[in-house]
């Protein structure tokens, strides 16, 4: 039982943090999709930026280890 709480503990972990990264992801990704130079440059700078945007992520309770 311990086991399946440590693998729900970190699946949920991982879900948080993509939820939090996954406009930085987009906005990185788009500057790979992109062949125009100006929209490169503002996808990169905005994908810094929203790097810097993030304040909070809420991760859950560490299981105990029982």
């Amino acid at each position: 039982m311990v086991e399946m709480n440590k693998l729900k503990y970190w699946l949920l972990v991982v879900a948080a943090l993509v939820k939090v990264l996954t406009p930085s992801i987009l906005l990185f990704g788009s500057v790979f999709v992109t062949n125009q130079y100006e929209l490169k440059t503002l996808f990169l700078v905005l994908g810094i930026c929203t790097l810097g945007w993030i304040e909070e992520v809420k991760l859950p309770e560490k299981p105990k280890n029982d």
